[in-house]
């Protein structure tokens, strides 16, 4: 599948590869698509447990909002999960442990424990959590900031942060203003952001931590629309008339205020694209970053279960147990999903929606979104390497 980008400027045409992101004055050849290797690592690079789903926000967004009561987890349980681990994995490649909740600093007591396990496997080995923060104390912070070990990424709407119900900045800013100042320089503190149609900005999200921060470098690892996966998320996810709005004004913000510079999401995207320019990439189709295709990592409950992604709780999608972890087969069909995408010109951008989505109609509204979310980063992007403003891009073959 190959498209036409229309430069009304130069009132030049280009051909466009939507699967090599390759640009060309003259014929492409079209790739053919590549399904993803299924394979579960035993030897993982990367470790994300799933601590539980308890959380102290109601984010009216979240698919975990039901979440309330934190489970009882006993120190025998965590000590068979370490032997659970030993037992069937090689971790001598370890290098991250991420602790997920629901909120993960409710089982502080538990990442404590745990910590000095995974550190006696390898001791420069990053521990990441991401938090809303509101839990944050000295105690903890001190802990935090104490050692070269831990990674933080503050789940932080900035200007649509009043949906979450709680801003941490404020309830805690001695702490959140430590964790920036002492972790930021060196990589290990991030900002995750959700996008609703209370703020449609990315320009004006950065701008807001820049502000809050009085710090023109800080760092956000993503800015993501809301996915609608329950009937409350739908009311603030953007909807069909607001989408068009979205890409203009995302276009538009790129192009101001460099927002790559500030967001680490964009800035791979950039050099995911300038890499295909120069060099032949072999693409997998629906390169998502879950089990399936990131071949390093593992996903875990502490009972040893493995998982998609960290998205899911602990009881959605069990793949299979850690001690059956060469017997696990990754079946998914993906047809309807390649006939779904191959005709997209943002189809490498996007690498697919989440495979293990089931709802037909979270599935046709998170594409939507997703689209018009890549096909302003595609124009920003061809402006960028090769000053082309595409107002049009259109299938010819």
């Amino acid at each position: 599948m190959l498209f036409e980008i229309q430069d009304i400027v130069k009132d030049h045409q280009y051909t466009f590869n939507p699967w090599t992101l390759r640009v060309s004055t003259t014929d492409e050849t079209e790739q053919k698509i590549k399904y993803p290797q299924r394979i579960l690592s035993k030897s993982p690079e990367v470790i994300k447990v799933l601590l539980g789903n308890a959380c102290n926000f109601r984010c009216k967004y979240c698919r975990q909002s039901v979440h309330n009561k934190k489970e009882k987890i006993n120190y025998e349980t965590l000590n068979n999960f370490i032997h659970l681990l030993q037992r069937y994995l090689d971790l001598s490649n370890l290098r991250k442990v991420e602790f997920w909740g629901g909120e993960p600093l409710l089982y502080w007591d538990e990442i404590q424990y745990l910590k000095n396990k995974f550190l006696n496997i390898n001791k420069d080995c990053i521990l990441h959590l991401t938090t809303n923060g509101s839990l944050i104390t000295k105690e903890i912070c001190n802990e935090l900031i104490s050692g070269p070990n831990y990674m933080i990424k503050l789940s932080h709407d900035g200007p649509g942060q009043f949906l979450r119900t709680q801003d941490p900045i404020k309830l805690h800013r001695e702490e959140i203003f430590k964790l920036k100042d002492e972790l930021l320089p060196r990589d290990l503190f991030w900002i995750n952001t959700v996008l609703t149609w209370e703020c449609m900005s990315p320009g004006k999200i950065v701008n807001y931590f820049k502000e809050i921060f009085d710090d023109p470098y800080i760092k956000i690892m993503k800015i993501e629309p809301a996915i609608p996966y329950n009937e409350f998320a739908k009311k603030y996810i953007l909807k069909d008339d607001q989408l068009e709005t979205f890409e203009f004004n995302l276009l538009n913000d790129l192009k101001t205020y460099r927002l790559e510079d500030n967001v680490f999401e964009y800035f791979e995207l950039l050099r995911f694209f300038l890499i295909s320019q120069v060099t032949d990439t072999e693409y997998n189709f629906a390169e998502m970053k879950c089990i399936e295709t990131q071949k390093k990592t593992l996903t875990l409950d502490y009972y040893g279960n493995i998982v998609p992604c960290q998205v899911y709780s602990s009881n959605d999608n069990l793949l299979g147990h850690i001690s059956n972890i060469d017997s696990i087969n990754l079946n998914i069909d993906h047809s309807d999903r390649i006939n779904r995408c191959k005709e997209c010109p943002v189809v490498a951008l996007c690498r697919g929606v989440c495979p293990f989505l089931k709802d037909p109609e979270t599935i046709d509204m998170n594409c939507k979104v997703r689209y018009h979310t890549y096909l302003a980063l595609l124009k920003y992007f061809l402006d960028v390497v090769y000053r082309i403003n595409a107002v049009e891009i259109k299938k010819i073959c």
